[in-house]
């Protein structure tokens, strides 16, 4: 075996934040979609259920402070109840990230006797903060109030929203951002409704005049003739005369007019289903947006619950995701919070504790196991993305592996062959009840 040579280098050679790359401190906004943008998707009722829906399913992933130490998990959980504010309310806020592209939340400590604890964790307002760093690297953030605030990056959370996307951009994607056209479309179609619901309501009316009946001289109140600055007296063109008298005639149940002019109402025949149909296509685009599914709302024009299958099957998926931005949560809070507060305390350990997952329901188990299986099968996950077959082997209850089989490896007495993955078997493995009894 040849020797192995030494590195030339330690580290990489390309910065990890492009923006970064000079010894000067530079500043970096994270705003991709400004807080005007925000607020006005917000006030959507479309954009706010399923944030509102992510936010809660998400705070069901963060369960209590656990480790193997029982002093330093009373330490910790000590810490969490005594602060200023929630840790709750923290995690809900920090989800933001969902529709803002990032979420930055300040942490401190306070004295305690002998300890340092926890004082509180202060959610950034979005808006107000950007990113300073140098040579491809964030060292603070830089808060705006009525004075200007460097924040050490240690001392920050900072949650990425759609990682895989952002390339290492602090300020991450925003979900928001790939609504804005179908919300702009949902306003528009709104309005168009109110007015067409407002003309099927009350009919179009149409009023028909003389062209030949001559003008109407105009006279004051008290009878004497209106006349212009030449002293010519003033008339009325029969047209003119019978706008004037439908103007008012919206709140008005009396018209009085010529009998040479002619009066009736046109009814609108504009088709509602139009607006239906239009109104669900902006609507599971806005859905799409946070990959929250159609059925997972009350769907419009549906006439139905619909299939109760396809909506637990889409409802797992949605569940992984925001799993996975609950787990990056609890990753960066164990890291940059827990991490120090233990080192500080208690001195270096083999782990620094996790937040239990609360236990997940046996259905829902099941429901996220077909659902991911249909998704492999549809090619929206690979079937050689190892961490996604991991998790099928976690939820069938089998143990996980570290890489892979090949064309010729068997693959480890599962019965799972992965390269050419039999679908229809791990549906007759779930169907035949094994998944219930691990």
């Amino acid at each position: 075996m040849p020797p192995i040579n030494r590195p030339q280098y330690e580290g990489t050679l390309t910065p990890r934040i492009e923006e970064f790359v000079y010894s000067i401190l530079t500043e970096l906004s994270p705003d991709k979609i400004t807080q005007e943008e925000i607020d006005e998707l917000l006030r959507c009722p479309v954009v706010k259920a399923p944030i509102t829906a992510i936010t809660l399913i998400g705070l069901s992933y963060f369960g209590d402070y656990t480790h193997k130490d029982e002093k330093i998990q009373t330490f910790i959980r000590g810490c969490f109840e005594k602060m200023k504010g929630s840790l709750r309310t923290t995690f809900a806020q920090m989800m933001s990230a969902i529709y803002i592209g990032n979420a930055c939340a300040e942490w401190g400590v306070v004295p305690d006797k002998k300890n340092w604890i926890l004082d509180k964790i202060l959610v950034l307002q979005p808006g107000r903060y950007t990113f300073m760093g140098t040579m491809g690297e964030i060292d603070q953030v830089r808060y705006y109030s009525n004075r200007q605030i460097d924040i050490p990056y240690s001392q920050i959370l900072h949650i990425v929203n759609n990682p895989h996307l952002a390339f290492n951009d602090p300020g991450g994607i925003s979900d928001l951002s790939t609504a804005i056209a179908a919300v702009k479309a949902w306003k528009i179609l709104m309005a168009e409704m109110v007015i067409a619901g407002q003309r099927k309501a009350t009919p179009l009316t149409v009023g028909y005049y003389d062209p030949d009946a001559p003008a109407t001289p105009l006279y004051n109140a008290d009878g004497t003739p209106q006349v212009d600055e030449f002293g010519e007296q003033l008339t009325e063109l029969p047209q003119e005369q019978l706008a004037g008298q439908l103007q008012g005639l919206e709140n008005r149940t009396v018209l009085v007019t010529s009998a040479k002019n002619k009066v009736e109402p046109v009814a609108n025949n504009a088709d509602p289903d139009f607006f239906v149909e239009a109104l669900r296509i902006c609507h599971k685009l806005i859905l799409m947006s946070f990959l929250f599914p159609e059925t997972g709302l009350e769907a419009i024009g549906s006439g139905g619950s619909g299939d109760s299958n396809l909506n637990k099957g889409h409802m797992a998926l949605l569940r992984l995701n925001v799993e996975q931005l609950a787990d990056r949560i609890k990753e960066e809070m164990l890291e940059k919070l827990v991490r120090p507060l233990i080192q500080w305390n208690f001195g270096d350990q083999e782990d620094w504790g996790s937040f239990a997952n609360q236990p997940q329901k046996e259905e829902d188990r099941l429901a996220l196991f077909d659902a991911l299986v249909g998704a492999v099968v549809q090619q929206v996950f690979s079937v050689d993305d190892l961490n996604v077959i991991n998790k099928l082997y976690e939820l069938a209850g089998l143990p996980t592996v570290e890489k892979l089989p090949t064309p010729d490896q068997p693959d480890q007495g599962f019965g799972l062959g992965l390269t050419d993955l039999d679908f229809g078997y791990w549906r007759q493995f779930e169907t035949n009840g094994h998944a219930h009894t691990h």
